[in-house]
């Protein structure tokens, strides 16, 4: 059971970081690029954090390739919410889940028990409903079909990854994670990446706390989702992945009540009830694959 507390913690924090993108992106940043640069900066930070703890540093092409599947993934997704209101599209990347079934069932060999097939499917679902205000919003549009793809690579990265924990420790495997994505982050965004030095030194105190707090809280994702890979399916894990809209929900209510001003959601009854519905969903679903 101590794999779902990782894959909980994992999923806790890649919401609080979700909600510190878009506070910096609608209130400092004109663009997403820009805003994007950030994680290859701070990316290779992360990579020198965890030296101290590898004895003997081996190459793990695994991790490697996890790394450039999350930059290739990232662009996509951003060129996807350009084309496209994200609301529209973003419950599309949380069918990601089924892809990493097929995958780990076809090349990893993993099987699970009934219960488990029907959480994931559950899970899906409530992520789903929990990450747009009407799924009669979407549409086979440029933007969806580009929501898909972003699917696709996060499902063959999720494979990757269970390699590359399968064959080197944590540090290890972060450390090339880190190193791959953000060399491949700055390599693509470079121009961007000067735009956000340049901006960094104007921005309000505030906005710099936000920055730097974004730091450990999207590492620590990393780290403990990797931890949890470690210890069980892979399918499991990208499945309990998709709690994440609930951690938002969550984490939003409570920064509304805390800081009314800091975040504004449209929240209208159908749509709480939508949200309520999914998060049932969800907290089934991790039930079912726990």
């Amino acid at each position: 059971m101590l794999w779902l507390i990782f894959a909980l913690l994992a999923a806790s924090m890649t919401a609080l970081s979700q909600i510190l993108d878009k506070i910096s992106v609608s209130k400092w940043f004109k663009t997403p690029w820009v805003f994007f640069s950030w994680w290859g900066i701070y990316s290779l930070f992360g990579a020198f954090v965890f030296l101290p703890f590898i004895p003997q540093l081996n190459f793990n092409i695994y991790a490697a390739f996890v790394g450039l599947l999350q930059v290739c993934s990232g662009y996509i997704y951003l060129r996807a919410i350009q084309l496209e209101d994200i609301s529209r599209i973003s419950p599309i990347a949380y069918t990601s889940p089924l892809i990493v079934l097929l995958l780990s069932t076809a090349f990893l060999g993993e099987v699970l028990t009934i219960s488990n097939y029907a959480g994931i499917l559950i899970l899906v679902a409530g992520a789903m409903l929990m990450a747009t205000h009407s799924l009669s919003k979407l549409r086979l549009s440029k933007g969806s079909q580009l929501m898909f793809l972003v699917a696709a690579l996060l499902g063959i990265q999720g494979i990757f990854w269970k390699q590359a924990a399968l064959t080197g420790s944590v540090p290890e495997v972060l450390f090339w994670f880190f190193l791959t994505y953000g060399v491949g982050n700055l390599l693509v965004t470079r121009q961007n990446a000067i735009a956000f030095v340049n901006r960094f030194g104007k921005l309000p105190s505030t906005a710099k706390i936000l920055l730097l707090a974004y730091v450990p809280v999207s590492i620590s994702a990393f780290v403990f989702n990797t931890q949890a890979i470690s210890m069980q399916y892979i399918s499991l894990i990208s499945a309990v992945g998709a709690s994440v809209p609930l951690f938002v929900f969550i984490f939003v209510a409570l920064a509304t009540l805390i800081v009314p001003k800091l975040l504004k959601e449209k929240l209208t009854p159908r749509i709480i009830i939508t949200k309520l519905i999914g998060a049932a969903l969800i907290v089934i679903g991790v039930y079912l694959v726990s």
